[in-house]
């Protein structure tokens, strides 16, 4: 008696027709919690479980070797050990570290010290005459300010008044320096001093640094004590913004000089080489087109997309000290409007659009939304929102995996197919994901849980077949029988014959013996246009690996109209 077996090499495809030209073959058209894992291998999920033990929040970022969390907009660097840069509108933890808001304003943490990041000019000093010494002439100097931790030095001062004097030592007097628990703290004030008797020409040369907490010195020097070391004019404090990146030995202030007639912040502002608290002016670009950003995501060395609300954008690390990053427009008219709403799969950006729903970055960076076919039109039919989905990788089974509320849905990338949708099994919906250590961590309400990691709890799994048909589309058919092959660890399969599109069960195969089996033949006769047969069981990490058919075709039994 002819046999045939199921089979769901094309995944889940729920978006294919129930019969005729439009039916998809060796798919699945229905099914939930069901991973595919190899050509018509597939498994019940675990879910969602485990993970660091630490708060979630809306943005996850990797920080060094740790996980960083931002609740809102913002994110979080690695400076040096234990040591970050970071702009955030909320609360920000690094690890179990948490950070004060910066409220838009670029800081710097450091041995439990949190610091605004860039260092403004300080005041202007003041020379009177001291004690008896060497020095004689005129004499005029400026200031910087100085913070040994983040290696940042201060624009200078406006120049001191010209003290002229005789046979005595030059005493400084310095403006009041922060306190040590304050934002603005620095540790040195650097003294620059013109050549003698030129106050007013030449340029001023690096006298010495002296400690903050002295508030005024007596020195003797000449011109010969003079290093040749001129301030810097272009360590300018950073911009407010939305979020900061290390790019290239720089870091990028981003959304920065929001107009006082626009809520946009599109500007980009890079500091100088290895010089983080030095942000000139003049080095700052803008986005194309000038958009607020919504979200980010690290690519390969010296790289970082960027997309807004309508275009997905590059960031560029240059050589070139008058421009180290440079912009670069990927798509102008189609954008991601979730702060999450994409990811770099190695070297593979996957996003999800309002225009398009799930889309890659094709080989001429255009969109590329072919692979999403098999559930485009699911997707639209339960009506996601783009601005509430989550979008990350999985490198152990190298799938990228949408989230919406509480559904996931994972593109196995390997397999070029669609796994049937998972129910996250957490409280709460999916709002932030990460790839950290090999895993994916997925932040589902106040938690951040690990992909396929769930704790053991059974859960309710399916999966239907495309309807399969005689030979010949609209001629008859008998089932005599079938068996399944699966494993269900001694938990209960049910394997249930569909006839002609209807949801009642023309028979009920049940199972429970342990281990990877065939069942028994089933002994029955069923006549039928068209059949499938849909498999449930409770409990993760079960298989099915085979589901065999025995069928009788006459032939020439055609359907009475």
């Amino acid at each position: 008696m002819p046999r045939t077996s199921i089979s769901f090499e094309r995944g889940f495809y729920p978006s294919a027709g129930l019969v005729g030209p439009t039916r998809v073959p060796n798919s699945a058209i229905d099914g939930q919690n069901i991973l595919f894992l190899g050509p018509n291998l597939m498994k019940s999920a675990k879910g969602i479980g485990g993970g660091p033990g630490i708060p979630g929040g809306k943005r996850l970022y990797l920080v060094g070797s740790k996980i960083g969390v931002v609740d809102g907009d913002g994110s979080v660097v690695a400076y040096t050990r234990d040591s970050y840069f970071y702009v955030s509108s909320g609360q920000t933890t690094v690890g179990n570290l948490v950070l004060p808001s910066s409220n838009g304003a670029l800081r710097f943490y450091y041995n439990g010290q949190s610091y605004n990041a860039g260092l403004p000019a300080p005041p202007v000093p003041t020379l009177v005459a001291g004690a008896t010494g060497t020095s004689t002439g005129k004499y005029a100097i400026v200031i910087t300010r100085k913070r040994t931790v983040s290696n940042g030095e201060s624009n200078p001062s406006p120049r001191s008044n010209v003290l002229d004097v005789k046979a005595k030592k030059v005493r400084i007097n310095f403006p009041p320096a922060p306190a040590l628990n304050s934002p603005d703290y620095h540790d040195k004030w650097g003294v620059y001093a013109r050549p003698v008797n030129s106050p007013n020409n030449g340029p001023y040369l690096l006298l010495k640094d002296v400690d903050v907490a002295i508030t005024s010195i007596e020195l003797d020097w000449d011109d010969g004590d003079l290093a040749a070391l001129e301030p810097p004019t272009d360590h300018d404090p950073p911009p407010m913004g939305k979020f900061v990146i290390a790019l290239g030995g720089t870091l990028v202030v981003l959304g920065t000089f929001g107009g006082a007639m626009t809520d946009v912040h599109a500007g980009v502002s890079p500091s100088l080489f290895n010089q983080p608290d030095a942000f000139p002016p003049s080095l700052t670009t803008y986005l194309n087109p000038q958009e607020s950003i919504i979200g980010l995501a690290g690519g390969a060395e010296g790289e970082y997309y960027i997309w807004t609300k309508n275009s997905l954008q590059a960031l560029l690390a240059t050589s070139s000290p008058e421009a180290p990053v440079q912009v670069r427009t990927i798509w102008s008219k189609q954008g991601i409007q979730s702060p999450h709403g994409g990811c770099f799969a190695n070297s593979e950006f996957y996003a999800f659009t309002g225009k398009a729903g799930p889309v890659r970055l094709g080989a001429g960076f255009e969109p590329d939304t072919v692979f999403a076919l098999p559930v485009r039109e699911w997707i639209r039919k339960l009506g996601w929102n783009a601005a509430n989905v989550v979008v990350g990788y999985d490198p152990v089974y190298d799938a990228i995996v949408y989230m919406h509320g509480n559904i996931a849905l994972a593109y196995m990338r390997s397999l070029g197919i669609w796994s049937c949708p998972i129910l996250l099994n957490a409280v709460g919906t999916a709002k932030a994901a990460l790839t950290f250590e090999g895993a994916l961590l997925i932040g589902v309400g106040n938690g951040i849980f690990e992909w396929e990691a769930g704790n053991g709890l059974p859960q309710d799994w399916f999966i239907t077949p495309a309807w399969q048909e005689a030979p010949r589309s609209g001629d008859r058919c008998t089932i005599t029988g079938y068996r399944v092959c699966g494993d269900l660890a001694g938990t209960q399969l049910k394997s249930e014959l569909l006839i002609d599109f209807s949801d009642t069960p023309a028979y009920t195969l049940t199972d429970t013996q342990p281990g990877a089996h065939y069942t028994d033949w089933t002994h029955i006769n069923k006549r039928c246009r068209a059949f499938t047969i849909k498999h449930s069981g409770k409990g993760s990490d079960h298989y099915i690996y085979d589901t065999e058919i025995e069928m009788l075709y006459p032939g020439a039994i055609r359907e009475k109209k």
